[in-house]
């Protein structure tokens, strides 16, 4: 809408997801902010909300997205959904939809580059049907790999538009879109490649009646208003880059078993699951030992797979639910972040999975995140924290299931060379 105060909107139901979003912006030379506190920074670019709703309930999960939509005014907004389609997808994308006065709905949750792609209306991850793919204890799951069966509870009229669509082009996917006169319409988009997430947002260019809903892959595509300010700059400091590793995800144990031992820090989950400071205590001397010898610390609550029956067992043990354990887990690595910059300086922070880099930043009093337009790899951007005990200090974000093996190694070595 014109003399809207913000380029863009982006509203996320977690951290790294709404990090790897916004990176999204910030690498086409917008200024791209994720706020962490209730005070908005001041207007200008893109703003990046995370309304933590991945795991709640459906009802608070809209009154979040309602909130977040209307309190911001901007030209352009953009839901993103999680790539596994984890969460309150649809429930999300209606009161998005609602609360930006949209009749239609751009709905494509591809992400090539990191191996997610929708074909003939299915879902995959690494060529797996994305239900296939998730375990079965994973939270908030899917409810069918199909898109379109994903969305038919949305209170919208669901149109899918498949490959032999996008893959014409911009035009032949307008042709697809919903009738406007029909009233409100989602256009549930196949993918396979980058250029197919470009056709389905070039088709609804210039229109503003739109909702854009994607993960990080449709993002690069969406048409934005000139820029009038840029990313944030950065530069590495020096090799005290702190690693914190709490995904659960088998892609994170495969890029903490790839570090080498000397490097790793491991938190005694169990203990963990029963007093948080007190293992946060027992595992950042080591890490503080690390970087005062100018070398890197992955403190990490997944050094092995054992480690994630450890805290299961501790759960049971201690009485209480999964989500209480991973709670305890998070906020004792959090503190250990806090113990070891009390005592060491800190260069770099890198952190894996979505719950651990809100827990860490959130612990360290981080007012905002501002994105810089680099990264590591697809998924994995680098930002800079703004306010707090790491004010200042460069940042990687990744998602749990995100990178290959040696994508920490990668952010380590990024940080630590300025790229």
């Amino acid at each position: 809408m014109t003399g809207s105060p913000w380029d863009g909107l982006v509203v996320a139901d977690d951290l790294t997801g709404a990090l790897d979003t916004g990176h999204a912006f910030a690498v086409r030379g917008r200024r791209v902010v994720v706020p962490l506190a209730d005070d908005d920074p001041s207007p200008g670019g893109v703003v990046v909300v995370d309304t933590d709703s991945r795991e709640a309930a459906a009802d608070e999960a809209v009154a979040r997205v309602r909130a977040a939509v209307e309190r911001r005014n901007a030209a352009t907004v953009y839901k993103k959904v999680d790539s596994t389609l984890r969460g309150n997808v649809v429930a999300e994308t209606d009161a998005a939809m609602a609360a930006a006065g949209a009749t239609l709905a751009v709905v494509a949750p591809a992400f090539p580059a990191t191996g997610r792609a929708t074909a003939c209306g299915t879902h995959l991850v690494d060529g797996r049907p994305v239900t296939d793919w998730l375990d079965d204890g994973a939270a908030a799951r899917p409810s069918s790999w199909r898109l379109d069966e994903v969305f038919a509870d949305s209170t919208a009229a669901v149109e899918r538009v498949g490959i032999d669509r996008v893959a014409r082009g911009p035009a032949a996917v307008a042709r697809a879109l919903p009738d406007e006169a029909d009233g409100p319409g989602l256009a549930v988009c196949d993918a396979i490649h980058d250029s197919h997430l470009e056709a389905a947002a070039g088709a609804v260019d210039g229109r503003g009646d739109v909702l854009f809903v994607g993960s990080g892959g449709l993002a690069p595509h969406v048409p934005l208003p000139d820029a009038a300010r840029g990313p944030a700059s950065w530069s590495a400091a020096g090799p005290r880059v702190l690693a914190v590793a709490g995904s659960t995800a088998a892609e994170t144990r495969a890029q903490v078993d790839a570090v080498p031992d000397e490097a790793v820090v491991a938190l005694p989950v169990a203990a963990a699951v029963r007093d948080p400071e007190t293992a946060a205590e027992r595992t950042a001397p080591a890490a503080i030992e690390r970087l005062r010898a100018d070398e890197p610390a992955v403190v990490t609550s997944v050094p092995d797979a054992s480690a994630v029956e450890a805290a299961t067992a501790a759960a049971r043990e201690a009485g209480v639910s999964r989500a209480t354990a991973g709670d305890r887990i998070a906020a004792a690595l959090a503190r250990t972040a806090l113990l070891v910059r009390a005592e060491s300086r800190v260069d770099g922070l890198v952190l894996t999975g979505g719950a651990v880099a809100a827990a860490v930043l959130s612990a360290g009093g981080a007012g905002a995140v501002e994105l810089t337009g680099d990264a590591v790899a697809a998924g994995v951007p680098v930002g800079v924290v703004d306010g707090g005990t790491f004010d200042g200090i460069p940042v990687v974000t990744k998602a749990g299931g995100f990178g290959e093996s040696t994508t920490v190694i990668s952010a380590l070595a990024h940080l630590s060379s300025d790229g």
